[in-house]
């Protein structure tokens, strides 16, 4: 055993050589760059393969402005207010919002596209997520949930 850490010469002189891993760009193609308005199928851009499955949205995007201007962005401050997590984004589409709203762990998502639905959501779902928020501030207030430490 004269090599290095105890092997033999023998064995090193078997290695296969690795191929050059750089530049990356040789061995993937570069990422595609996200335009709006311009369909991107794996990593080609701009080829219509639409298949069954990519057409079932409307193809517009819904108008955010419109929604969030409605009774409904008020309930959800209230929501907010009352103590429950809110989130609120676009599909990757874009062709609908979609709100979820989590309280002590629990949580419901839904997805619209004209803001009565929206209105109509939020009018059920105010008086169920602000008493689940009030009962969990009333629950932490009490003492009853202890603060978990770093390592539990």
């Amino acid at each position: 055993m004269d090599g290095v850490c105890g092997r033999s010469p023998a064995f090193d002189a078997v290695r296969v050589p690795r191929t050059p891993s750089w530049p990356p760009s040789a061995r993937r193609p570069a990422p595609v760059r996200w335009e709006p308005g311009v369909r991107h199928v794996g990593r080609e851009t701009g080829v219509d393969n639409v298949g069954w499955f990519d057409e079932g949205g409307s193809g517009t995007r819904v108008d955010v402005a419109a929604l969030m201007d409605s009774k409904a962005s008020d309930m959800l401050t209230e929501m907010i207010s009352a103590g429950a997590l809110v989130s609120v984004g676009l599909t990757s589409d874009g062709g609908a919002l979609g709100v979820t709203v989590t309280v002590d762990g629990r949580w419901r998502r839904e997805y619209f596209r004209e803001s009565a639905a929206f209105e109509l959501w939020c009018e059920e779902a105010i008086a169920p997520v602000c008493e689940a928020a009030q009962a969990r501030l009333a629950s932490s207030a009490d003492g009853r949930r202890g603060r978990r430490s770093r390592g539990a």
